[in-house]
């Protein structure tokens, strides 16, 4: 046996290399992933606004929300220790930091948890840059919103249900148990449509350890119901007490029904809005939805609010990349080792369960798939890696499979960055500045009344953070129901309340005029009455409707009680017109 001296130097820098190689290599991966991000926020903000203004407030009733009990909470409090601390940032500013920083560090957990699986480096690698730059994830990174931190608890308890196998001692498999309960209850807590992946969690946790028995199997899935369960209704219970938007059992419903959740059924449209929503999970589908439901209605204006042929592109390669990797899980499981099987389950079941629940509930907002797209990753790198191992003595086809695959990450990462992300971030910068522009404009008195599908929920949201006016949206059932005979009286009773409280109201130019853009994706041949025209006419009629300012290029007018003092341009046109 050689002694240390021996050992031939040739092999002393080699060692030293491949130790060093490994840090270098992830040093450099992750500059470039934080560079990417940080060039490329989507700025798609929404609700995060609505947050940053809680906090602002110390609203924590507001705060604390059904499908997000913690995600509001959690930022608050860490905002107020850093104030309290020295540290003066704005709110907004540290929601955008806190879901940046989850967000990258969800991209290494999807890596780590590759790697776990024994996918190869390469091919980890890969289908990590799929799941970073999918876009119903990286449109939200940095923008402040819960999902990147609840997919980070996700991913995480993930990783910690698979190493289940790796666990040395009973007690360490029993610890690790509790952890992906805490993990995954944790990405509940944030966004409560992550129960898909407790689910996924959990059939890992009994499943996935080798060569144990039922009992044992049974033991650990006690374990992690129990710790998930005790965990959430602490916290649940200690969030009541906290904020005191609940004293009693009979507050829970009126909680629940106050954030306009809305209802779980199935209706004829149910799988054309989920096969919409599914396939933005890859790629922006602008208006999609309204251009086909325009097709189907035989309604041009709705047809001719965005690039039918292109959108309708996306939405064929975004099933095309999805049918293999749903094929893959259901055909490999009859022929598949026992803990080969035991994986396909533990992520195909949680994505089936999400596929059916976006059928009852909201299918074409692509969020709700984001749960999925973890198990969706994991099965399409199991899937490419068994087509690799097949074509083994293939190299010609090994190399095709490749280069297809790569082309096809390029085309996806180059279409969302510039059809999505910077197209996102062009827009609402734009209308940031727009907004600030108008400040003192209204107060948080206020009320705007809104129509239209192109006025996002973004852009409402961006108004009451910049300016402090609440609204409505006259195509949201939650406030009002267009269909109604009585839809004038509907109007009035949002409208006039507001005045009883010393509030104004303001309406798009749009109502103020009875226009209706092709950009607003309203079809009067679905609602034929009451139409844009006959909304102004009841307006002009019974209020007095006059100018008041601007966003940008949107106009924005004042609905006041109508007096003889009132001097309204429409009033002019209307007798100018009739003369």
């Amino acid at each position: 046996m050689s002694s240390p001296e021996t050992l031939s130097p040739a092999k002393i820098p080699e060692t030293r290399q491949s130790g060093l190689f490994p840090v270098v290599r992830s040093a450099v991966i992750s500059g470039l992933l934080l560079a990417a991000y940080v060039l490329a926020f989507s700025h798609h903000y929404d609700d995060a606004l609505d947050t940053a203004r809680r906090m602002s407030s110390g609203d924590v009733q507001a705060m604390f929300e059904f499908r997000h009990l913690i995600s509001r909470l959690i930022p608050f409090w860490l905002w107020r220790a850093l104030v309290a601390a020295g540290v003066h940032l704005q709110a907004l500013t540290l929601l955008e930091i806190t879901d940046f920083l989850s967000a990258v560090a969800a991209v290494m957990l999807m890596y780590r948890l590759l790697r776990q699986l024994e996918i190869s480096r390469g091919v980890a690698a890969g289908f990590t840059a799929a799941f970073g730059i999918s876009w119903a994830f990286w449109m939200y990174v940095g923008t402040g919103r819960p999902y990147s931190t609840s997919m980070f608890f996700a991913l995480a308890a993930y990783s910690v249900a698979v190493s289940m196998d790796a666990a040395p001692t009973e007690s360490s498999r029993l610890l690790r148990t509790a952890g992906a309960a805490a993990l995954g209850m944790l990405s509940c807590l944030f966004w409560l449509q992550q129960f898909t992946s407790c689910i996924g969690v959990g059939m890992l946790v009994a499943m996935r350890p080798r060569s144990i028995s039922l009992p044992r199997r049974t033991l650990y899935l006690a374990v992690y119901g129990f710790t998930g369960i005790v965990l959430s209704l602490a916290i649940l219970l200690a969030g009541f007490s906290y904020t005191g938007v609940v004293h009693s059992t009979s507050d829970v419903q009126g909680w629940i029904a106050g954030t306009h959740t809305a209802p779980v059924k199935f209706e004829g449209s149910s799988v054309m809005k989920a096969a919409f929503g599914h396939a933005a999970l890859v790629f922006p589908l602008h208006n999609l939805p309204y251009m086909v439901h325009g097709l189907l209605l035989h309604d041009s204006r709705l047809v001719a609010v965005g690039s039918l042929g292109w959108e309708l592109s996306k939405f064929t390669i975004a099933w095309l990349i999805f049918l293999p990797v749903y094929a893959y899980a259901l055909l490999a499981f009859r022929n598949a080792t026992p803990d080969r099987k035991a994986l396909l389950a533990c992520f195909f079941v949680p994505l089936a369960v999400n596929l059916v629940f976006a059928l009852l509930w909201l299918g074409s907002d692509q969020q709700r798939f984001l749960p999925s797209l973890t198990n969706v990753v994991v099965l399409a790198a199991m899937g490419f890696t068994a087509a690799l191992e097949r074509f083994r003595d293939a190299r010609p086809a090994r190399q095709r499979l490749t280069i297809g695959a790569i082309t096809l990450l390029l085309f996806v990462a180059g279409t969302n960055l510039i059809d999505g992300v910077l197209r996102d971030q062009r827009e609402f910068t734009h209308l940031a500045h727009a907004m600030e522009q108008a400040r003192g404009a209204a107060s948080d008195k206020d009320l705007i009344v809104f129509v239209g599908r192109d006025i996002s929920p973004t852009y409402k949201t961006m108004v009451a953070y910049y300016i402090g006016p609440s609204y409505i949206d006259l195509g949201d059932e939650a406030f009002y129901h267009w269909a109604r005979s009585d839809w004038a009286g509907q109007l009035s009773s949002q409208i006039e309340p507001v005045w009883s409280h010393g509030g104004r109201v303001f309406i798009l130019e749009r109502l103020a005029l009875g226009e209706n853009p092709v950009s607003a994706a309203w079809s009067e041949k679905q609602r034929p009455f009451p139409k844009m025209k006959d909304v102004a006419l009841f307006l002009r009629t019974h209020f007095c409707v006059v100018p008041a300012w601007h966003i940008g290029a949107d106009s924005y007018w004042q609905v006041a009680p109508r007096t003889a003092a009132c001097k309204s341009p429409l009033d002019t046109a209307s007798n100018s017109s009739s003369r």
